[in-house]
């Protein structure tokens, strides 16, 4: 019993240290407890149910085992920030750009490139961190983004240009309606 239950506790808490150190939490991806749960209890499962020599109820242990664990991270994970941040959650927001300056410090706490930094923002329509006030990473990995006045003075000139388009594209379809209903005119 000892030696099963080390046979399965043990790869659980290799993979979620090599996991943190070798691969950085990614923006808006699972976190490191969902993968290696969904990865780890597929290959069991798949031992338990295929494999002649695995006995089913320990492979089946093994997966209920996994689930443990990985409820017992996930509440981890919850309860302390430390933890959190150990096993590759981003805990809490981290601002990463202010006033149009990067953080480095942030940065390094979330271990997040420059290259990263600026394909996020670069999807999200800036092209330089000079256009953002403010930008800061959610709980979920995801990048939130404010922009800097003078975007946001060009965002709402753009909007009143589209705003003047429309109605000059309304009044000619006015008049194109009006000259097509209209009788023709003999010369």
């Amino acid at each position: 019993m000892i030696e099963w239950l080390l046979r399965h506790t043990l790869p659980f808490l290799l993979m979620v240290l090599m996991v943190r150190w070798v691969l950085r939490p990614r923006f808006g991806k699972r976190g490191v407890v969902e993968v290696l749960v969904i990865n780890a209890i597929g290959d069991m499962a798949s031992h338990a149910a295929f494999e002649e020599g695995h006995p089913l109820l320990s492979g089946m242990g093994a997966v209920g085992l996994w689930v443990i664990y990985g409820a017992v991270l996930a509440w981890l994970v919850y309860r302390s920030r430390h933890v959190g941040g150990f096993v590759g959650y981003f805990p809490y927001t981290e601002t990463v750009v202010q006033d149009g300056a990067v953080d480095a410090a942030a940065m390094s706490r979330l271990r997040m490139s420059r290259r990263e930094l600026d394909f996020e923002l670069r999807k999200q329509g800036f092209s330089d961190v000079s256009q953002v006030t403010s930008a800061w990473v959610e709980p979920d990995g995801a990048l939130s983004v404010r922009p800097a006045q003078s975007t946001t003075a060009e965002i709402r000139r753009m909007a009143e240009e589209l705003q003047a388009l429309r109605a000059e594209l309304a009044a000619l379809r006015s008049d194109w309606r009006g000259e097509r209903g209209a009788a023709p005119t003999a010369d």
